[in-house]
């Protein structure tokens, strides 16, 4: 009793999950011209939030790729899962 047991892995995000994020940051724009330059990435969900709202106005959005490859090379998830309550 009052104990859960529940695992939750967070993973890099998947193209769809990044196409669901930019279509809501800018509904008026097309996702494949971004994705092209961002594809080969690991990158968390969270980055390419932060990447988006430093973007919001859509200027520098392809333009500052590099920014956003430095923030991805800075992200490391193992691949296995971790029991962070006993890390």
């Amino acid at each position: 009793p009052g104990r859960i047991d529940y695992i939750m892995q967070f993973t890099y995000a998947t193209p769809s999950e990044m196409e669901m994020m930019f279509s809501k940051f800018y509904p008026n724009r097309k996702f494949p011209p971004f994705h092209k330059k961002i594809k080969h990435l690991k990158i968390t969900m969270a980055t390419l939030q932060e990447y988006f709202l430093d973007h919001l106005d859509g200027s520098g959005l392809l333009d500052d790729i590099q920014h956003l490859k430095k923030r991805s090379l800075k992200e490391k998830y193992s691949d296995k899962p971790s029991d962070s309550f006993y890390s």
